[in-house]
Parts: structure tokens; C-alpha cells; sequence
């Protein structure tokens, strides 16, 4: 458990872009008067900001709201609850924080980077849970040369939020959901323009261990998974690493 990093509510969405930026966090919990009231994400600001110049209000961005923007409290925890519950808290939730809660204040935060980071040093380095154990298979993918409006709507189609670029038939970047928010107009746009790259694959026989360090290292919530021949098989994502993780302390 990390000290918690939070914002107020009044607090304008700028002073929780730094905030985030500076404690390479992508959620924030929202205080009222010291209680856990909601939380704000990167996703959030990024759309206000987009929403805001599209308007032509770019302006009203150094004066925006965190109370405008944000949504319901993440996940929460105490402190005398086992590793297996934050886990799964953190499997179910689209939120990639855990709030951690004692007599109703906020008392420190978990990430998925902070779980996984502390299970790195329990975790046998000839472990037999491997990246082909937990992928997703035969994953969606796009190309560098589709639109950001049509990787939007491939992700809004198969409820995703990780899609790997392929060309050639070689693995050449990942794209985010939250990459789709860097651009104002998605028509004008190429994946290209905003996908993470470069990126490097890992292999199927890639250890539970080596590839939880892949995505702590690269701050990459999802990583594409190659055969021998580099040619893509699956997509592993945050969220498979901590199911797996959960099953293993039940």
C-alpha cells in the first residue's frame, strides 16, 4: 500500500492531470471533507479537454471541475483485509485502484502495478503459469493505416480496450482506448499517429513473473503475445495477470 494520492472535490481537473502525471498514477479518489465521495481518471480529463476545445472553451479547461467530470468511488479495502481480496477487486473493477478505507477516510491506495510488483519477489522464476495460459486468443487487430474512428468503433464492437497493430503480419504497436482521446477529429487521424510503439511482444512461454515485469517496466496495461515466429497469438492485459493471481492465493 502506497500513501494515498487524491484530489478534493472542488479541485480543478489541471491540478489532477499533474497530480496523476507526477505519481504515474491513471485514477485519483475524490475527498469531500477527508470521506472517499468518487474518483477521477486520465480517461476523464482527457475527454473534458476534448470536449472543451471542441467547443471552442479551451479556455474554461484551467477552470474545470473535478466535480464535474468525475464518477463513482473506485473499489475499496481495509487495511487488515488478505492480498486474495484486493486482487479480486481489482480483477472486477475497470478502475486500476483500490481505495484503501478505515472509519470511512482514505487511508492509502493499491494499483495493479503496486500488487503485482510485490508478488514479483514470491513468484518462483520457474513458474508454470505462462502468457499462453492467460491470454485472450486470436485477438482483434488493426492496422497503422486505419482511422481512429474505425479502431472506436472496433472497440466499442467487441467491448475491448486494447488493440494490436499489426502490419505485414508483424506486431508493430498497441493502441489504447485512451489513445483515441489524444485527437480531436478521429476522421483525420491515423492509429499510427497515436498508437504506443515501439512495443516489444513477449513469447508464449513467457513466465506469470517476466511478463508482470513487462507491464510494470513499459506501464503498459495490455502486452501482445507472439509464437516462435512472431507472429501475433493473443493479448495478455492487466486484468488476466491479477485473476490468475487471486486463483493462485484461494
Amino acid at each position: 500500500m502506497r500513501p494515498p494520492s487524491s484530489v478534493r472535490i472542488d479541485d480543478t481537473l489541471w491540478r489532477a492531470e499533474r497530480t496523476m502525471a507526477r505519481r504515474r498514477l491513471r485514477h485519483l479518489p475524490v475527498l469531500d471533507a477527508g470521506q472517499l465521495v468518487g474518483a477521477v481518471s486520465e480517461r476523464d480529463v482527457l475527454v473534458e479537454r476534448a470536449r472543451l476545445r471542441a467547443t471552442t472553451r479551451d479556455h474554461d479547461w484551467w477552470f474545470a471541475s473535478v466535480r464535474a467530470v468525475m464518477h463513482e468511488a473506485p473499489p475499496t479495502a481495509t487495511p487488515d483485509d488478505p492480498p486474495n481480496f484486493a486482487s479480486d477487486r481489482l480483477a472486477e473493477s475497470p478502475e486500476a485502484i483500490l481505495a484503501v478505507v478505515e472509519r470511512g477516510f482514505l487511508v492509502g491506495i493499491v494499483t495493479a502495478t503496486d500488487l503485482l510488483d510485490s508478488e514479483l519477489r514470491s513468484w518462483a522464476s520457474d513458474a508454470v503459469v505462462t502468457a499462453a495460459d492467460v491470454m485472450t486468443e486470436a485477438p482483434v487487430t488493426i492496422t497503422p493505416r486505419d482511422s481512429l474512428l474505425e479502431a472506436a468503433r472496433m472497440m466499442s464492437d467487441h467491448q475491448i480496450r486494447y488493440l494490436p497493430v499489426v502490419e505485414h503480419g508483424a506486431v508493430v504497436g498497441l493502441l489504447c482506448d485512451h489513445n483515441l482521446l489524444l485527437k480531436e477529429n478521429p476522421r483525420r487521424w491515423s492509429v499510427r499517429d497515436v498508437m504506443c510503439c515501439p512495443i516489444a511482444p513477449v513469447e508464449q512461454g513467457t513466465t506469470l513473473a517476466d511478463l508482470s515485469r513487462v507491464l510494470i517496466d513499459a506501464r503498459l496495461g495490455a502486452v501482445p503475445v507472439v509464437d516462435d515466429e512472431q507472429r501475433l497469438v493473443g493479448v495478455v492485459a492487466y486484468v488476466d495477470v491479477l485473476r490468475t493471481l487471486a486463483n493462485q492465493f484461494d
